[in-house]
């Protein structure tokens, strides 16, 4: 089986000819609203991409075309935003300064055969994506964190961590993959594992520790810790929007002085 026939039959959007994920979240911006930039994160490219291929159809994929299909894409992408968007930024985030920035985080890493050779592959295709980027139009870094834009800005991710870059924009919405949601600051704690069961939770570098982000990056603590802390956010009324300032502050006050000082650590 060619990897090029088995991208052909991939999942694509009705309005274009992009894998599922990234053409449902293009195909839902408006003609008559402007938006300063959009990044896109290389990585989640990839996974649209990747999971736009049927399960049993993937083993017949191979680098270079799935190289090409995203190179393909970021055309249409370009060409589609005309009008709607001003600047589209790629960028790629080795994030590996994520034991350094989260010294106490339970940073999560590939351990079954699958993800292993899921994480290869993704890093083998964005190697090839960055060496074909003669122009360096790709926002490549080692860290995590985004230099950002001053604009109100889009922004298409499945990593958490680089909603954390928010004030480095002048306002950053997350335009969602397979939705096409647009989502602010406020609805941004459904990233955190399980968040739609945290209404009550804001999403900041503190919670994303301690709830986890689902299957990307960050595990979550122990239930006993999480409940003290889902606990503390009904005693005083926490939202998602509640600042890190609140949150630092009623830590203080917690009861239980053990898991206070565990929580700290987080901060």
């Amino acid at each position: 089986m060619n990897a090029y026939d088995v991208l052909s039959r991939r999942a694509v959007g009705e309005k274009l000819p992009l894998s599922i994920g990234t053409a449902i979240a293009l195909e839902a911006l408006e003609d008559n609203v402007k938006y300063g930039s959009l990044w896109i994160n290389l990585r989640t490219l990839f996974r649209n991409v990747y999971d736009s291929v049927e399960t049993d159809m993937r083993k017949y994929l191979s680098p270079t075309a799935v190289v090409d299909t995203i190179i393909e894409e970021l055309g249409y992408i370009n060409e589609y935003s005309k009008g709607k968007i001003d600047h589209i930024q790629v960028y790629h985030r080795e994030y590996a300064d994520l034991l350094q920035r989260f010294p106490k985080a339970i940073i999560r890493v590939p351990n079954t055969p699958l993800q292993k050779s899921y994480d290869l592959f993704m890093h083998n295709v964005i190697d090839e994506v960055l060496r074909r980027d003669t122009d360096r139009t790709i926002d490549f870094n080692r860290g995590s964190q985004l230099a950002g834009k001053p604009v109100v800005s889009l922004i298409i991710t499945h990593y958490p961590l680089d909603l954390l870059s928010r004030t480095q924009f002048t306002k950053l919405r997350l335009l969602e993959s397979y939705t096409g949601l647009i989502k602010s600051k406020s609805q941004w704690n459904t990233k955190l594992t399980d968040g739609k069961l945290l209404k009550e939770i804001p999403f900041n570098e503190f919670t994303i520790q301690l709830f986890g982000d689902g299957p990307v990056q960050f595990m979550r603590y122990p239930k006993k810790t999480r409940d003290a802390v889902i606990e503390l956010a009904s005693e005083y009324k926490w939202s998602s929007m509640t600042t890190m300032e609140k949150v630092k502050q009623n830590l203080n006050w917690m009861k239980d002085r053990y898991s206070m000082e565990i929580l700290k650590q987080l901060l």
